[in-house]
């Protein structure tokens, strides 16, 4: 019996004399250590993917809302533009924008291929005739919308101060302004 208490002692002491040297480390023991080295690795390669992919997906939506503004800022100022054009064309003649007389519009075109476009339309007396005023006209007034496409951006009231119709447009005056947007 002696013979097989001190060979159970024996491998016992082998055993642990294995476990206790120093850098000694088992098969199992290093491989899930490699485990835990790949989980962090794939969480930190998601990680970086996630936050490229919301980086790519900010740029992609600035550059669109930049092109949007841009866009709208040229037709803005194209319909600025032809309504301009439209009141110095309507300044100086009398009869354009009386009641009752088509008004005559403006295009301007934007640099992307639009046209911007102005039209009016004369406010009821609009430039009729006073009466008792010995040949004197009331003042013009007229609704002018400009365009682009067929989004209708500004719209505005004119007003062309006539001085009764002896010098027409010799001031103007815009009453109301409103933009689309």
């Amino acid at each position: 019996m002696k013979w097989r208490w001190c060979a159970c002692v024996a491998q016992h002491a082998t055993a642990f004399a294995t476990r206790s040297k120093p850098g000694a480390v088992s098969r199992n023991r290093e491989r899930d250590e490699r485990g835990a080295s790949l989980i962090l690795a794939l969480m930190f390669v998601t990680s970086i993917a996630f936050m490229l992919a919301a980086s790519l997906d900010f740029a992609t939506a600035s550059v669109s809302q930049s092109n949007q503004t841009l866009a709208f800022r040229g037709g803005l100022g194209a319909a600025e533009g032809s309504i301009d054009v439209l009141v110095v064309s309507m300044r100086s003649d009398a009869t354009l924008g009386r009641f009752g007389v088509a008004c005559p519009g403006a295009s301007l075109a934007v640099g992307d291929g639009r046209f911007a476009t102005a039209a009016c339309v004369p406010a009821q007396g609009s430039g009729t005739l006073l009466t008792g005023g010995s040949g004197a006209r009331a003042n013009r007034v007229v609704d002018v919308t400009a365009s682009v496409g067929t989004t209708v951006i500004i719209r505005a009231r004119v007003v062309f101060l006539d001085s009764g119709g002896s010098k027409p447009g010799s001031s103007v005056q815009i009453l109301e302004w409103s933009s689309a947007l």
